[in-house]
C-alpha cells in the first residue's frame, strides 16, 4: 500500500516538475515580456511615485503574478512583495514621498514568479525642491524721526540729532547701519548706530562745528555688501529766515499817518486864521 502511494506521489511531482517546465519553455517559447516603468523618471519631494507593471505574452496582455525588487530607497527602504498583474496586464501602485527625509536615485524592477524572467531596470531621481531665496535686505533712515529721502533736507535748530534706522525685510542679514558725513566732498565722519531691536538702529549724533552736510546712510550684509540706502543734506545751525516786509500793511500806514497829518495841518491852519481875525 505504501509502496503504491509513494509512486503516485512521486508521479505527481514528475508530472508537476514537467508542466513547470514545459510552462516555462512555452512561456519563453511564446516571448512572454515583463515591464516596468513611471510615468517620469525625476520626482520633487513630497511627489507620489507611480510605479507600473505591465505583462504580456506574444504582444497580448495577461494576467501573471510578479515580484518586485529594487535597490535602496531614499527613506531606507526597498521594494518588495508579490503583485498580480489584472487581465489587462497590468498593475499600479504609487509611493509617496512626503515623509521621505531627502531626494536620492533608486533602480527597481520586477520578475515574472513562474518563469523568473526579470523586466528592465527602471532608474527614479527624487530631488528636494530648494526653497527660493529670501528677499533682499532693505529699510529707511529717519533724522529726529522724520522719513528722509534723498530730496530731503534737514535744518538743525540744536546740534544733536536723532538718527535711526527701521528695516523693513530680511533684517536677520543685516550686519551693520551707519552713516558718513561730507562736508565740502570730503568725509569728515563715520559712524556706526546701535541695534536697539531686531529692526531698528539709532544713534545721536552732535555737531561740533557748524556747517552744511551731506549724510549717506548704508548698511552692510551678511555676505559684505554695503548697500547705500540714502543720500541727502543736512544745515546746522538753521538759516536765519529773512524779515518779511508787509508792503500793505506799511501803506495803510502811511496813508493813515498822512491823513492824519493833513487833518491836523487843516485844523492848525484854520485856527490860525480864526485868531488873525480876531485881532
Amino acid at each position: 500500500m505504501f509502496v503504491v502511494v509513494g509512486i503516485i506521489l512521486m508521479l505527481a511531482g514528475v508530472t508537476l516538475v514537467a508542466y513547470q517546465q514545459m510552462t516555462v519553455a512555452a512561456a519563453a517559447a511564446q516571448q512572454l515580456t515583463v515591464a516596468v516603468f513611471c510615468s517620469k523618471s525625476t520626482y520633487n519631494l513630497g511627489e507620489d511615485i507611480d510605479l507600473h507593471v505591465a505583462t504580456t505574452l506574444d504582444g497580448t496582455p495577461v494576467a501573471r503574478e510578479c515580484q518586485l525588487f529594487s535597490t535602496q530607497l531614499p527613506d531606507g527602504t526597498y521594494l518588495g512583495g508579490f503583485v498580480i498583474t489584472g487581465t489587462d496586464g497590468k498593475w499600479s501602485s504609487y509611493i509617496p514621498t512626503g515623509r521621505w527625509p531627502s531626494g536620492g536615485t533608486f533602480e527597481w524592477w520586477a520578475v515574472d514568479t513562474q518563469t523568473g524572467i526579470e523586466s528592465n531596470h527602471f532608474t527614479v531621481t527624487v530631488v528636494a525642491s530648494t526653497p527660493p531665496p529670501p528677499p533682499p535686505p532693505s529699510g529707511y533712515f529717519t533724522i529726529n524721526d522724520q522719513q528722509i529721502s534723498d530730496d530731503t533736507v534737514i535744518y538743525l535748530t540744536s546740534p544733536t540729532m536723532k538718527v535711526g534706522f527701521t528695516a523693513t525685510q530680511s533684517a536677520d542679514q543685516i550686519v551693520l547701519v551707519g552713516f558718513y558725513l561730507n562736508e565740502d566732498d570730503k568725509t569728515v565722519d563715520i559712524v556706526t548706530l546701535n541695534k536697539v531691536s531686531s529692526t531698528y538702529w539709532e544713534l545721536s549724533y552732535t555737531f561740533t562745528t557748524e556747517g552744511t552736510y551731506d549724510f549717506v546712510g548704508f548698511f552692510k550684509d551678511s555676505s559684505g555688501t554695503v548697500h547705500t540706502v540714502v543720500r541727502m543734506s543736512v544745515q546746522y545751525p538753521a538759516p536765519t529766515p529773512p524779515i518779511e516786509v508787509d508792503f500793505s500793511t506799511i501803506g495803510m500806514v502811511l496813508i493813515l499817518v498822512g491823513l492824519i497829518v493833513t487833518v491836523a495841518g487843516f485844523i492848525s491852519k484854520r485856527s490860525v486864521m480864526e485868531v488873525g481875525g480876531i485881532a
